[in-house]
């Protein structure tokens, strides 16, 4: 039987499987004119990453996923929450600077033993 944390992570990759098969199709910059002229590409990539890490830290045995989030900004990532100890927060920042397209992650994360 499949624990919880392995049907959330099943989902997430599924979600990421959605933004995958999309990507192709929408690689494509805003109209210069818009207010926001961010390209959706990027956009896409961003979410990718997000769904890639939050499925390695729920995963992974050596962090508590579920108490951290992850935010992505053109691939710069930031790490923010409460986990239990400096090895956790040194591997979950490992971890994510391992994912395609990870430029820099800014790692937030607060120790509360």
């Amino acid at each position: 039987m499949m624990s919880h944390k392995h049907v959330l992570a099943i989902i997430v990759l599924i979600g990421l499987g959605v933004a995958v098969a999309f990507s192709g199709r929408l690689d494509i910059a805003a109209d210069e004119n818009s207010v926001n002229s961010t390209p959706v590409a990027t956009s896409i990539q961003d979410g990718e990453i997000i769904s890639l890490a939050k499925a390695q830290l729920f995963l992974a045995s050596e962090t508590t996923g579920f108490s951290i989030d992850v935010y992505s900004k053109d691939g710069i990532v930031t790490l923010k929450g409460h986990i239990d100890s400096v090895e956790e927060k040194e591997y979950a920042e490992r971890l994510i600077e391992n994912i395609d397209g990870v430029v820099r992650v800014n790692n937030e994360l607060t120790i509360t033993p």
